[in-house]
């Protein structure tokens, strides 16, 4: 989905894609992205605010609507000095933000992804540990050696 609207200084693109491991959402137009992000949490959920500057609410407002597995609720409010304030609440604990800009051109890009937890190393240990065991079980001739000598 692609959104417009006009501004005083640069039109702001809003570029949503609701992908299968992501939420991709692009904003353009400025040629310089000022920005704050924070992130706390709200009843044992992860939220994120992210506090623009020089962007005005209504250029943002495309966002509110945008909601899927992986984001519960996503509002555009008025932050400092009448500035956007994106406020993003995430479905679940394991749900990340990576935010990165992009030069040519310029534009900011917010992927929202479930987090898959690595293996402990523990479960690795114990896992090559069982396939070991597992090896001597299936050929118990190999671990019985006898000396040339005998």
């Amino acid at each position: 989905m692609t959104f417009s609207t006009g501004a005083a200084q640069a039109e702001v693109r809003v570029s949503t894609k609701s992908l299968k491991d992501a939420t991709h959402v692009e904003l353009s137009g400025p040629s310089e992205w000022r920005y704050d992000i924070s992130h706390t949490e709200e009843n044992n959920q992860p939220r994120i605010k992210i506090q623009f500057t020089g962007v005005k609410p209504e250029e943002l407002s495309a966002l509110a609507a945008l909601s899927d597995s992986r984001i519960r609720t996503m509002k555009v409010g008025e932050g400092l000095n009448g500035d956007a304030l994106l406020d993003i609440k995430l479905s679940a604990k394991s749900v990340r933000l990576f935010e990165y800009q992009t030069e040519s051109p310029v534009s900011l890009v917010l992927d929202i992804f479930k987090d898959e937890a690595p293996k402990s190393k523990k479960t690795v240990r114990a896992t090559r540990k069982d396939e070991l065991s597992s090896l001597v079980a299936r050929n118990p001739s190999k671990t019985k050696r006898s000396i040339a000598s005998d």
